[in-house]
């Protein structure tokens, strides 16, 4: 009858279960344009690279897993009449503002043998070193990006509009 009963789609079976689920994001990159109607413009870049990881056991073991991988941030010019992939392997030319690094975290949730209603939970956290170089110029980048952002959500006469650098 393919219900619920001996024998049925629906009926437990005693079978040792395991759950893995990774997820890898891999050249991540967000970029800061100075002006972006230019076809060719100084940029700043953001790069990096996301590992997720679940695995869990019949017992209850849980672990989730995160890195942030080759974590970058550089000063390069983009040339938009080119393809992104172009443009992405341009980025590999710019001047490095902070070195990669790395950064992950492990989170493990088991239950616990003696108190059977309380999981323990055990967290770790390790960061590389993070070495960041700004000059005058990146610091201008940013600022005439964010002006430029500004000046077009700022057309209601609330003020900051004028805000250049001369």
């Amino acid at each position: 009858d393919g219900g619920e009963g001996e024998g049925g789609p629906l009926a437990p079976k005693e079978r040792s279960q395991t759950m893995k689920v990774a997820i890898m994001f891999n050249d991540l990159v967000v970029k800061l344009v100075e002006d972006p109607v230019a076809d060719v413009s100084t940029t700043l870049g953001l790069a990096w690279k996301i590992h997720v990881g679940l695995d869990q056991d019949i017992n209850g073991r849980r672990v989730v897993t995160g890195a942030l991988k080759d974590v970058t941030m550089f000063n390069t010019v983009i040339d938009k009449t080119q393809s992104v992939s172009d443009q992405l392997k341009s980025l590999s030319t710019g001047h490095y503002i902070m070195d990669p690094f790395d950064m992950s975290l492990s989170v493990e949730q088991s239950r616990s043998e003696i108190l059977e209603d309380d999981p323990l939970v055990a967290a770790r956290l390790h960061g590389g070193l993070v070495n960041l170089r700004l000059t005058y110029q990146d610091y201008k980048l940013v600022m005439d990006s964010l002006g430029v952002l500004s000046t077009g959500a700022d057309d209601d006469g609330g003020g900051g509009g004028d805000n250049k650098m001369d």
